[in-house]
């Protein structure tokens, strides 16, 4: 088994736990940090990809595309992190159970 095969397994893996990890969490922030896992996953599974027996190793084109993935995961993590931030802030928690739990206990009143 190749190296490129062995990162193609683990990209793959990489992505399915992330995916698993947005389906499955109620919690915003770790469905960011899961959103970055599975794009880590991704970029790997592009990486393998591109593998080939060139002299210079791996294509220049998709490594490129990498590059520019990982500041666009940077920017969307800055972004929501805030935005989770400014939730938080003004609905005086993050948590989404929290927040459903407080709404229903004003309405009662």
């Amino acid at each position: 088994m190749s190296d490129a095969y062995v990162f193609l397994v683990a990209a793959i893996l990489l992505f399915a736990m992330g995916m698993a990890g947005v389906i499955a969490s109620d919690n915003h922030f770790r469905r960011v940090l899961a959103i970055n896992i599975a794009s880590a996953g991704l970029f790997m599974l592009l990486l393998a990809l591109a593998h080939r027996d060139l002299p210079m190793g791996l294509d220049p084109v998709p490594q490129a595309m990498v590059l520019t993935g990982i500041v666009v995961s940077v920017a969307f993590s800055a972004l929501a992190l805030r935005l989770i931030v400014l939730t938080a802030k003004h609905s005086d928690s993050a948590d989404p159970q929290a927040s459903d739990q407080t709404s229903h206990s004003t309405q009662r009143h």
